[in-house]
């Protein structure tokens, strides 16, 4: 909280699993129960800290996320890229809207836009 607090420019949190954001929730369950300290960024963030963190209505001090992990064993294979093209119909571009879209990489950009070079 320590860093959090000194450098202001820090917005969000950002936890690269969910097995990553399970053991954060256990060692830092107080300061997750402060009221409007923190709102839950994602879908992902909703699911493992829901019960746990007040639901913010007004300012709050950082969001949390929850991201997919980027690790290469978490990828879909090409064979499923590939696939994924051919049922929408759009051969490579589909594959490239489905790299997008559908990978930990692709989840990555959505959350923080141009910011992420991919």
């Amino acid at each position: 909280e320590g860093l959090l607090l000194a450098v202001q420019t820090i917005h969000r949190v950002c936890i690269n699993s969910k097995a990553t954001a399970h053991f954060f929730r256990r060692h830092h369950r107080d300061w997750l129960q402060k009221p409007q300290t923190w709102c839950l960024g994602n879908a992902p963030a909703r699911e493992v800290f829901g019960k746990l963190v007040p639901e913010t209505q007004g300012p709050f001090k950082w969001t949390l996320l929850v991201m997919d992990s980027t690790s290469p064993a978490n990828a879909p294979s090409k064979k499923d890229r590939a696939a994924a093209g051919i049922a929408e119909g759009r051969g490579v571009e589909g594959i490239a809207e489905y790299k997008l879209l559908h990978t930990p990489r692709g989840r990555w950009r959505e959350c923080f836009g141009e910011q992420l070079p991919i």
